[in-house]
Protein backbone atom coordinates (compact mmCIF):
# COMPACT_ATOMS: atom_id res chain seq x y z
CA UNK A 1 0.00 0.00 0.00
CA UNK A 2 1.61 3.34 -1.01
CA UNK A 3 1.21 6.01 2.24
CA UNK A 4 -1.92 4.18 3.42
CA UNK A 5 -4.15 5.51 0.86
CA UNK A 6 -7.73 5.58 1.51
CA UNK A 7 -10.60 5.54 -0.70
CA UNK A 8 -11.78 9.32 0.36
CA UNK A 9 -7.94 10.61 -0.98
CA UNK A 10 -7.09 12.77 -3.64
CA UNK A 11 -3.14 11.97 -4.93
CA UNK A 12 -1.02 13.84 -7.16
CA UNK A 13 1.79 11.58 -8.65
CA UNK A 14 4.49 13.32 -10.27
CA UNK A 15 6.28 11.04 -12.70
CA UNK A 16 4.60 8.30 -14.68
CA UNK A 17 7.87 5.94 -15.36
CA UNK A 18 8.24 2.85 -13.70
CA UNK A 19 7.91 3.75 -10.16
CA UNK A 20 4.81 6.58 -11.07
CA UNK A 21 3.39 3.76 -12.75
CA UNK A 22 3.27 1.46 -10.16
CA UNK A 23 2.15 4.33 -7.79
CA UNK A 24 -0.57 4.82 -9.92
CA UNK A 25 -1.42 1.02 -10.10
CA UNK A 26 -1.58 0.28 -6.17
CA UNK A 27 -3.42 4.04 -5.79
CA UNK A 28 -5.75 2.35 -8.35
CA UNK A 29 -6.19 -1.07 -6.35
CA UNK A 30 -7.01 1.11 -2.84
CA UNK A 31 -9.79 2.80 -4.64
CA UNK A 32 -8.31 6.47 -3.88
CA UNK A 33 -11.22 8.77 -4.80
CA UNK A 34 -8.57 11.03 -7.39
CA UNK A 35 -5.87 10.08 -9.12
CA UNK A 36 -3.61 12.72 -11.18
CA UNK A 37 -0.47 11.36 -12.87
CA UNK A 38 1.34 14.29 -14.29
CA UNK A 39 5.00 13.61 -16.60
CA UNK A 40 6.81 15.10 -19.61
CA UNK A 41 6.33 12.03 -21.35
CA UNK A 42 3.07 11.65 -23.45
CA UNK A 43 4.22 8.23 -23.84
CA UNK A 44 4.16 7.13 -20.40
CA UNK A 45 0.98 8.97 -19.52
CA UNK A 46 -0.44 7.09 -22.24
CA UNK A 47 0.90 3.81 -20.95
CA UNK A 48 -0.49 4.67 -17.04
CA UNK A 49 -4.09 5.72 -18.83
CA UNK A 50 -4.12 2.26 -20.59
CA UNK A 51 -3.89 0.57 -17.61
CA UNK A 52 -6.57 2.63 -15.71
CA UNK A 53 -8.70 2.06 -18.61
CA UNK A 54 -8.38 -1.54 -18.22
CA UNK A 55 -8.56 -1.94 -14.69
CA UNK A 56 -12.18 0.26 -15.41
CA UNK A 57 -13.03 -2.23 -17.99
CA UNK A 58 -13.20 -5.10 -15.85
CA UNK A 59 -14.45 -3.57 -12.57
CA UNK A 60 -11.31 -3.54 -10.86
CA UNK A 61 -11.17 0.08 -9.28
CA UNK A 62 -13.64 2.63 -7.35
CA UNK A 63 -11.60 5.12 -8.82
CA UNK A 64 -14.35 8.32 -9.49
CA UNK A 65 -11.71 10.50 -11.45
CA UNK A 66 -8.73 9.62 -12.85
CA UNK A 67 -6.40 11.94 -15.13
CA UNK A 68 -3.05 11.43 -17.04
CA UNK A 69 -1.45 15.84 -17.36
CA UNK A 70 1.39 17.17 -18.75
CA UNK A 71 2.86 20.01 -16.26
CA UNK A 72 1.44 22.96 -18.33
CA UNK A 73 -1.75 20.83 -17.87
CA UNK A 74 -1.22 20.29 -14.24
CA UNK A 75 -0.82 23.87 -13.61
CA UNK A 76 -3.63 24.83 -15.40
CA UNK A 77 -5.99 22.51 -13.04
CA UNK A 78 -4.24 23.99 -10.36
CA UNK A 79 -4.45 27.83 -11.54
CA UNK A 80 -8.19 27.04 -11.87
CA UNK A 81 -10.19 29.43 -10.49
CA UNK A 82 -12.98 28.14 -10.81
CA UNK A 83 -12.32 24.50 -9.43
CA UNK A 84 -8.80 24.19 -9.03
CA UNK A 85 -7.26 20.59 -8.05
CA UNK A 86 -6.93 19.86 -4.49
CA UNK A 87 -5.07 16.83 -3.15
CA UNK A 88 -4.25 15.31 0.04
CA UNK A 89 -1.72 13.03 -0.92
CA UNK A 90 1.76 14.00 -2.95
CA UNK A 91 3.79 11.30 -4.13
CA UNK A 92 7.30 12.46 -5.84
CA UNK A 93 9.07 10.45 -8.21
CA UNK A 94 10.63 13.42 -10.03
CA UNK A 95 13.27 13.97 -7.75
CA UNK A 96 14.91 17.20 -6.01
CA UNK A 97 12.67 19.69 -4.94
CA UNK A 98 14.83 22.12 -7.39
CA UNK A 99 14.02 19.25 -10.02
CA UNK A 100 10.20 19.51 -8.83
CA UNK A 101 9.60 23.53 -8.52
CA UNK A 102 11.07 23.98 -12.21
CA UNK A 103 9.24 21.22 -13.84
CA UNK A 104 5.97 21.15 -12.13
CA UNK A 105 5.31 24.98 -10.74
CA UNK A 106 2.25 23.86 -9.42
CA UNK A 107 3.75 22.48 -6.74
CA UNK A 108 4.37 25.70 -5.02
CA UNK A 109 1.12 26.18 -4.05
CA UNK A 110 0.89 22.67 -2.69
CA UNK A 111 2.23 22.47 1.22
CA UNK A 112 3.15 18.48 0.68
CA UNK A 113 5.40 19.47 -2.42
CA UNK A 114 7.58 22.13 -0.80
Amino acid sequence: MIAQVKSSDAVLILGAGGLGSLAAQLCLLEGAHTIVVSDLNRAALDRVQAFYDSMTAKGLTTTKTFRTVTPAELDKLVSDEAKPLSVNVVVDFVGAQSSTSSTFPACATMPKCS
